[in-house]
């Protein structure tokens, strides 16, 4: 009778699906369902990105927990999950970043269908792994990409509309979670609502809001040096000491404005987090009147034409510096270099305008 038991539990054993689970756990709005049965109204933008992404969720046992309106999936291991904490800290964050970037509620303003932003919080390497295989799988046009953001620690992309960080790992220094949360969430919110635009804009709203979190910056995407603790509240200081020494030349858009995804460049870093901290203080409907025609022009502009007739865009690809000054003046005014040098020569005391999310 042993021998049968014994021999039952084996077949059981290796009968059990290759993935954790045959559904994954969702909560959404004090319910908790599962991706085969969800609850009544669970909105059909989180529909769709959880349907997306449930291979990785089952195969990785993580579970899904949705925003009250549905525009933000966060995926996080089951068994070790904290998402109550981290979906309160995403709720602060997208009211800060509704405050201060508010949908464009113009006649002419583009009506776009909702899609919801999914934030994955890893647990370890592997996972990493197995979720930029997937996105190979969902998004084949980034097959050639994922071999690089192996090399990171995480990723943001337009499309799809997702983000992804390390909770922990063993070479990890100078790190937090909670700000690398902040920092993915808030790009995420950025794109989702005005969709791709130049990665200084992109990263530095992210790096503000960070700065608005708790006066520090942890964050500094592509860099593989050594952070030195007191880099990570020093930035207004260092703006406030370099433009202290060039009060008669002001700030220059060159400078910063083609700030590559993919590499880490610390003064430009520096300078994206200045001038967008100074856009997030400015007239939010101007501000996205300015976005809308950034996407525009990047929208007609990025086109690489094919000989078969067709034509690709190039996800390098930046709007011309000179550009993207001309289109911010026609919304916030002339003479914006100057009134941005004059915001970050006063170093701290600008910034902490930015509030706290």
């Amino acid at each position: 009778m042993y021998r049968h038991l014994l021999l039952a539990i084996v077949l059981v054993h290796f009968a059990a699906p290759l993935f954790a689970g045959d559904t994954v756990s969702v909560h959404w709005q004090g319910k908790t369902a599962t991706s085969a049965a969800l609850p009544e109204g669970f909105p059909d933008a989180a529909r769709t990105a959880l349907t997306t992404w449930e291979p990785f969720l089952k195969r990785a046992d993580y579970r899904a927990d949705v925003e009250a309106s549905g525009r933000v999936l966060l995926c996080t291991y089951e068994k070790g999950s904290h998402a109550d904490e981290q979906m309160r800290q995403l709720a602060k964050v997208g009211a800060w970043f509704d405050a201060r970037f508010p949908p464009l509620l113009a006649p002419d303003a583009p009506k776009c269908e909702p899609v919801c932003a999914t934030l994955f919080v890893l647990r370890n390497q592997e996972d990493y792994a197995l979720l930029l295989a997937h996105v190979a799988e969902a998004a084949p046009a980034l097959a050639s990409w994922t071999p690089e953001a192996r090399k990171e620690t995480g990723f943001s992309l337009v499309d799809p509309l997702c983000g992804a960080y390390l909770e922990s790992a063993m070479d990890l220094e100078e790190w937090s979670p909670v700000h690398e949360l902040v920092d993915r969430a808030a790009q995420l919110l950025f794109m989702q609502r005005h969709g791709e635009q130049p990665y200084w804009l992109q990263q530095g709203v992210a790096w503000a809001a960070e700065w608005a979190f708790d006066g520090n910056i942890y964050c500094f995407p592509f860099r593989h040096e050594f952070v030195f603790a007191a880099e990570h509240g020093a930035w207004p200081g260092d703006l406030k000491n370099q433009f202290k020494s060039r009060a008669k030349k002001p700030l220059q858009m060159s400078e910063f404005a083609l700030m590559r995804r993919g590499s880490w460049d610390a003064e430009r870093a520096k300078l994206a987090f200045g001038c967008a901290s100074f856009l997030v203080l400015q007239p939010a409907d101007k501000v996205a009147r300015a976005l809308l025609d950034l996407r525009d022009f990047r929208t007609e502009n990025n086109r690489q034409d094919q000989d078969d007739g067709t034509w690709v865009t190039d996800p390098l690809y930046e709007v011309p510096a000179e550009k993207q000054l001309e289109i911010l003046e026609k919304q916030l005014g002339p003479k914006l270099m100057e009134r941005i040098s004059a915001f970050v020569a006063k170093g701290g005391d600008s910034f902490k305008a930015l509030g706290r999310p």
